[in-house]
């Protein structure tokens, strides 16, 4: 009698191991897309990084070149101050040093000079016909903002105004406007010589001019005075100009066709 042949049977530990690599490879590719996932995001975290550098960069280059034009101009003020200091000690007869008092006067002018950077004057402006004195502020305000609406010049510019001297009933005061910056100061005045360039109405508005210390008031005064004698004497085609920072009475060329200026005190 033959024996009976035997049952091959197969095992399930084939399936089982080939699941498994399967699982593996999966869970190996998954870890490579997390990690490129991760690089990306640090290279994405190191280009914003670099750019935030990069604007950092020129902003403190900007900043240094803002503070080597201001210590420039200081320079320049110290050479001025020091020139000043010399002309004195040579016209201090008998003397190897220069009065105190003259040396604080020089110093006195340059800090109200540098003080007056911030105001302007502006002329024949309406007064307010209120006799409360904050609706006669508000009131300025207002017609000061209407001009630089004209100006072009931003109407939100933070300022102060007041007006000059006693009121009068046959006169319009002159309105001083205090800023909280140079640069705003300069910015009227810039788009105002543009307006009297193109000639812009800027009616009731006369003029607007710099703020000016109590010396160079005087000095213009004298011009003013030298400018009327000098017209009296016969004298044609004379104009007020500044020289250096000081007013001078000149005599225009015949083929100048600038109008006569005579600058307000």
């Amino acid at each position: 009698m033959s024996k009976p042949s035997p049952v091959i049977t197969r095992s399930g530990s084939s399936t089982s191991t080939t699941s498994k690599k399967s699982t593996s490879n999966d869970d190996i590719l998954k870890a490579i897309g997390r990690i490129q996932s991760s690089q990306d995001k640090l290279l994405a975290g190191h280009k914003s990084l670099g750019t935030d550098l990069k604007t950092s960069i020129n902003a403190l280059t900007s900043r240094f070149d803002s503070l080597s034009l201001e210590i420039s101009e200081l320079r320049t003020k110290v050479d001025l101050l020091e020139s000043k200091v010399l002309a004195l000690e040579s016209n201090t007869p008998n003397s190897s040093t220069v009065p105190s008092t003259q040396i604080s006067d020089v110093l006195q002018e340059f800090t109200e000079r540098d003080r007056c950077k911030l105001n302007i004057i502006m002329h024949g402006l309406p007064e307010s016909t209120s006799s409360d004195l904050p609706t006669k502020i508000n009131d300025d305000k207002f017609t000061v903002r209407d001009i630089f609406s004209k100006l072009s010049v931003d109407e939100h510019t933070d300022f102060k105004s007041f007006r000059l001297g006693k009121p009068t009933t046959t006169s319009t005061r002159p309105l001083k406007v205090i800023f909280g910056s140079c640069e705003a100061a300069s910015a009227v005045l810039t788009s105002y010589r543009q307006a009297k360039i193109q000639k812009l109405s800027l009616l009731p508005l006369t003029s607007i001019v710099r703020d000016k210390t109590l010396l160079e008031r005087q000095q213009l005064r004298s011009c003013h005075l030298e400018l009327d004698r000098r017209v009296a004497a016969g004298e044609h085609n004379l104009t007020i100009t500044f020289k250096n920072g000081s007013p001078c009475v000149i005599s225009r060329s015949k083929n100048d066709n600038r109008v006569l200026h005579r600058p307000h005190v």
